[in-house]
Formats: structure tokens, sequence, C-alpha cells
């Protein structure tokens, strides 16, 4: 499965390797005996429940997981949950516990009713850049925080917001990381994957 072609997905990139976002998981289930791992080879839809191919998180899902697994054009780590805000709360856990970078990012269809495209940067634990644009019923465009090496501010200034923050810029600022999510080799899973639940 390649979640880029779904019409709403939603995916964080940790710039920390695997084996250290393993080890602050660890900790969380030694706190939290509500939370548990596997450690396996697991494809990338078997973290979802849903059976819609083209939204599969949803809104509120129990158990709540997320999926781990290594970025081969980089030293760091995919993260993908099942629910549809991306597992906000732990890229935040995991964020202030490491020394690297979370983003997140937010692909959605502007031909639906209510859209949301989204990106944001989190370190120790902040959101240290967040821009957005989306339809709710009207559009509106929002950004906080220093604008990134990469990112390209002259979309800001479009007359059309829907146009500010897009799947294309979305996946341009994608690959000056590194991260090629348009194509199905970047979603495959070859070695190790962690699969972390919570259990409310």
């Amino acid at each position: 499965m390649n979640p880029y072609k779904c019409k709403q997905i939603v995916f964080a990139y940790l710039t920390t390797p695997l084996v250290d976002i393993e080890a602050i998981l660890d900790k969380e289930i030694e706190m939290d005996k509500l939370s548990k791992k596997s450690v396996g080879i697991y494809p990338v839809d078997s973290v979802f429940d849903s059976s819609d191919v083209y939204r599969p998180q949803v809104y509120n899902a129990n158990p709540t997981k997320a999926l781990f697994f290594d970025c081969y054009s980089t030293k760091g780590t995919i993260m993908i949950s099942n629910i549809s805000d991306g597992w906000n709360t732990l890229c935040h856990i995991l964020s202030s516990s490491t020394a690297g970078h979370v983003y997140m990012f937010q692909f959605d269809d502007p031909r639906e009713e209510s859209h949301l495209s989204c990106f944001s940067c989190i370190k120790n634990g902040e959101d240290v850049r967040i821009v957005y644009a989306i339809k709710d019923p009207r559009w509106k465009f929002f950004q906080k925080g220093e604008i990134l090496s990469f990112e390209n501010n002259d979309y800001y200034q479009r007359r059309v917001i829907s146009s500010r923050v897009n799947r294309d810029i979305l996946s341009e600022y994608c690959h000056f990381l590194h991260l090629e999510v348009e194509k199905d080799e970047f979603w495959e899973v070859k070695n190790k994957s962690i699969l972390f639940e919570y259990r409310w």
C-alpha cells in the first residue's frame, strides 16, 4: 500500500533512528501498562483498522496504533498511525525525548467538503513551525513560527488560499528532506518495524 495515493493521510518523519525511538517507546511502556509494542516486518496497511482505502485513518480508535520503520533514504524513522491526527500527542512525546526533529505532513484532497493540508515541525516537544490551509467551510490560511530553510515563502503569498499549501507543495518539502513519498518503495517495510499500541 502507498498511503500517498490516499485522499487523506497523515504521517511523521522523525530524524531520530529507529533504535533510539524503540528505547523511548520501551520507557513509555514501563510507565504505562496500557501500552505495548510488537516487533516484526509489518506492512504499512497493517496499522489501519478502516477498510476505506481513501481515508484509512479514523477520528478515534481503540487501541490507538502507530507503525515505526526505517526511512531508507535517510537515517531517520517514518511513523504512521491509525488515527486522523497522526497521533500528534505521541509525536510531541517522542520529540521531547530526542535531540532530533519531528516533521508531520497531512495530505488532503481539496475537492473534499472539509479539507486540511498541513505541515509542522516539532522540536523539544514544542511546535516550532506550523503551516496549513483549511476549508471548513471557508478557506483559511495559518502559519506560526520562523520559516524553515526548505520552505518557499512565495507560495504563502498566493491570492488563492488553496494553492498556498497543497499536495504538490508538501511533496516538494518532503523531497527537500529526502522523502520520496510518492514512490511505492518509500513505504515498503523491508526490515524491522515496531507496532506500538495504546489501549484505553
